[in-house]
């Protein structure tokens, strides 16, 4: 699955991982996590309208972020940011992605939050091989 494949980017790619080992989540942090760590999240996956037998599927990639200070968070969107242009094959799809011109509407009146928070959006294409 794209989702799948999508962890497997995020987490074996050594710019990210020298700062959060393998803490990367699907869809939410967990509650007792060590920070930094990354979360993501697949949305909006459809079929490329024109796409010929291989079956391009389109969707966009959230990546959240929390780090303990917002050095180390800015740091971690640097290297999240170097995936922009990303053009490879992880686990069976080829995959291209680019940063996304749309933001991320998330809630920022948490009160209790003792981390530093921040998510990137990607527009992603995945073609089975």
């Amino acid at each position: 699955m794209i989702g799948e494949a999508l962890y497997t980017l995020l987490s074996t790619y050594q710019p990210l991982t020298e700062l959060i080992e393998k803490r990367v989540y699907s869809i939410a942090f967990r509650q007792t996590g060590v920070f930094p760590s990354v979360a993501y999240n697949v949305k909006n996956e459809r079929p490329l309208p024109c796409s010929g037998p291989q079956g391009t599927r389109i969707g966009r990639l959230e990546v959240q972020v929390l780090a303990n200070d917002e050095v180390e968070l800015e740091t971690i969107m640097n290297r999240l940011l170097s995936l922009n242009g990303f053009d490879g094959v992880v686990d069976g799809y080829a995959f291209t992605l680019e940063l996304s011109q749309e933001e991320i509407d998330f809630d920022e009146d948490v009160e209790d939050l003792t981390a530093f928070f921040k998510a990137i959006p990607f527009d992603f294409y995945a073609t089975k091989l």
